[in-house]
């Protein structure tokens, strides 16, 4: 909410009548309140399950050589990810087959 207000203040200096509709000449009651209460505070913990990569580590090692360059077209890097996934399939498909 605060980032909306926020960028509707930058719009509001430009002569938008978008951003004078939104807040209808009353920019006084948007914004922080500074003096207001604050939210209760919630835990910033995440819990991310523990998983099994089907990968082996030789086989990660090797989808480096799909990382793109700042150098490459938009269609490169396309195809690029395309073989990647392409390849991380095989990898996957290799080693349920191994089991």
């Amino acid at each position: 909410m605060q980032l909306w207000v926020r960028g509707l203040h930058h719009v509001y200096n430009s002569g938008s009548t978008a951003s004078r509709e939104a807040f209808q000449n009353d920019f006084s009651n948007y914004g922080v309140d500074f003096e207001g209460p604050v939210p209760a505070q919630e835990s910033e913990n995440v819990e991310v399950p523990e998983t099994i990569c089907p990968i082996e580590l030789e086989g990660a090692d090797a989808m480096a050589q799909f990382s793109a360059r700042e150098d490459m077209s938009i269609r490169e890097i396309v195809d690029l990810y395309v073989n990647a996934v392409h390849f991380a399939i095989s990898l996957h498909d290799e080693s349920a087959n191994a089991e």
